[in-house]
């Protein structure tokens, strides 16, 4: 087996557990010793047997983003960038879907907090917590308002 090859084998086993960037194929790579020239043959690859594609991989991790882990959009962004994903691939994703940040940030709450005694939380310790997920501070507090009115 060549070195292209053990390349190819070791990205598709690295993507196989969850869709990859091609940062994260590349970084992933570099760091298992392979040159710059295997790795951009084997991520060409990769692209041209639909096994690789950045926007792909960003509208999967917008959807699971939103639903799951009710992210805000500014975290969304931030986690995008940080996995390689260019500015107008975001900005392209990001504009096929509309997102009620008030509701997501109520639901985060929802999630996290729906079974705690409504006497033991702090409105303080929501907002932080919606504040450390992204949202602005105009929401959080929109959210913390919708929580406790729900709950």
């Amino acid at each position: 087996m060549n070195l292209t090859e053990d390349a190819i084998k070791s990205a598709v086993s690295f993507i196989r557990y969850r869709p990859r960037s091609k940062k994260e194929v590349y970084d992933k790579l570099k760091r298992k010793g392979f040159n710059i020239e295997i790795i951009e043959e084997v991520i060409s690859f990769l692209e041209k047997n639909s096994l690789l594609n950045d926007e792909e991989f960003a509208r999967l991790w917008v959807n699971e983003r939103l639903v799951l882990k009710k992210s805000s959009i500014i975290k969304i962004k931030m986690e995008l960038r940080a996995k390689g994903i260019s500015d107008d691939i975001i900005e392209r994703v990001l504009s096929d879907i509309e997102v009620d940040e008030v509701e997501n940030a109520t639901n985060l709450l929802i999630q996290k907090f729906s079974k705690v005694n409504k006497k033991s939380l702090d409105r303080n310790k929501l907002l932080r917590k919606l504040l450390s997920n992204g949202f602005s501070y105009t929401t959080s507090e929109k959210a913390v308002n919708n929580f406790f009115e729900k709950f």
